[in-house]
């Protein structure tokens, strides 16, 4: 490991975890040593990928291959039930990250706000946090029994979390309302995940909250509301303005958030339990459900995927016409530029003119009448300031120089003889040997 990792400029530890994400096996401790004594030692082949799997790494945050859009599902078949496990892994050691965390106060609802944000999707007060783990332990189980992997999200995967809905009704959240996702907690940082052969269906376990009356109770540093009927709130000494008015608390039961995780498409479910305790009988029936609808969502997918195309079609004809218009007007633009600066350059060309003319004429009647100009006098001075004013503005002073120049050299350039001219040298070049 550490001579690969050299050659990727990475350390070794951080090559396993690479290879580790990859589910690529790399060899084991002492692996080396025992080749060079001579050991044959076996290499494991390379497994392969399983819905979900990251399919390559790539450095300095660059974008991995994108994974290929879901096939129509073949549903496996079912594990043996011996082969169950007693905890499902993503499960484990979660219940400490929510008994650290700190719980939300926004309206009384009291969710518990985990610790850690790399953890399995679901939303609970901590008071109900244990058995809804269970649950979803029990869940993920029942589902990767019948041959459906529960995991999360890739970490560099395109998967994104759909809103969720944890009232136990089924109008749609206001603005106002609190939504899971957009408090100060927001959420886990990726998905959970079930792959129903190659298609992704997110899910999102959590313990609905009710609209109840309650009561405002306690003083004013630790002032809340409670249930009307709780031991609680019964409890509470009544105050002279006693008042009551209806809250969202959390209620005990459960429900579950099925959602298509591609952000091309909108594909939701929800299961809410009537009774606490009802939601592992639906089980068979939730897993029965997200078979049915996967092949929906791969039709929704591709339905999403054409219009995507033609959507980048349409833009890739206007992005031309786009860019044909900002050429012609560029192309207009500079040809009005180029006439401006004609236009300017004759103006300049005719004040160049006008001025020499004007010193000429100057100098003509001054001799005219027998006379001349005083050298280093004002009228010189006044001659020498109109011609620089005029060399300034004449526009053909710069082309002028550079003829001069070029004039120059060719003067100074060996004329070319005719081929007649170069016979007769040749000639007398003869004559002289």
């Amino acid at each position: 490991m550490t001579t690969v990792a050299l050659r990727y400029d990475v350390s070794s530890n951080f090559l396993a975890r690479v290879c580790e994400q990859l589910n690529v096996p790399r060899p084991s401790r002492g692996h080396w040593q025992q080749v060079k004594v001579g050991r044959r030692m076996e290499q494991p082949p390379l497994p392969a990928a399983r819905p979900g799997d990251a399919l390559e790494w790539v450095r300095d945050g660059a974008r991995p291959r994108a994974a290929p859009v879901p096939r129509t599902p073949t549903l496996p078949k079912h594990r043996k039930k011996d082969a169950r496990p007693t905890r499902h892994p993503l499960v484990v050691g979660v219940l400490e990250h929510f008994e650290r965390g700190i719980v939300s106060t926004y309206a009384d609802e009291k969710y518990a706000k985990p610790h850690k944000r790399n953890i399995v999707d679901v939303l609970s007060s901590k008071a109900f946090v244990k058995r809804a783990l269970d649950v979803a332990s029990d869940l993920f189980i029942a589902l990767e029994q019948r041959g459906h992997r529960v995991t999360l999200a890739p970490a560099d995967a395109d998967y994104s979390r759909m809103s969720l809905n944890h009232r136990d009704n089924k109008e749609k959240l206001s603005d106002s309302d609190y939504q899971y996702g957009t408090g100060a907690w927001r959420g886990p940082a990726r998905p959970t995940l079930v792959f129903v052969d190659t298609v992704a269906i997110g899910l999102s376990l959590f313990e609905l909250s009710e609209h109840v009356e309650v009561r405002y109770i306690g003083g004013d540093a630790e002032s809340k509301y409670a249930r009307v009927g709780s031991l609680e709130e019964r409890l509470a000494p009544r105050r002279a303005h006693d008042w009551t008015t209806r809250q969202w608390l959390v209620s005990g039961r459960l429900g579950l958030h099925a959602y298509a995780p591609y952000g091309a498409i909108r594909w939701e479910r929800y299961w809410r339990e009537k009774v606490a305790g009802e939601l592992p009988s639906m089980f068979g029936a939730i897993a029965k459900e997200l078979e049915d609808q996967a092949p929906t969502i791969v039709k929704l997918l591709e339905k999403a995927e054409a219009e995507a195309e033609e959507r980048h079609r349409k833009w890739e004809i206007e992005q031309q016409e786009r860019e044909r218009r900002e050429a012609e007007r560029r192309k207009a633009e500079e040809e009005k530029a180029r006439l401006a600066e004609l236009k300017e350059q004759l103006e300049k060309l005719r004040f160049a003119r006008d001025a020499r003319a004007l010193v000429a004429a100057a100098e003509d009647l001054i001799g005219s009448r027998g006379l001349r100009v005083t050298k280093g006098g004002p009228i010189e001075e006044w001659f020498d300031w109109i011609r620089k004013r005029a060399d300034e503005a004449d526009p053909l002073s710069k082309l002028r120089h550079d003829v001069d120049e070029m004039a120059a050299k060719h003067r100074s350039w060996p004329r070319p003889r005719s081929p007649l001219g170069t016979m007769f040298a040749l000639r007398r070049r003869r004559r002289k040997r």
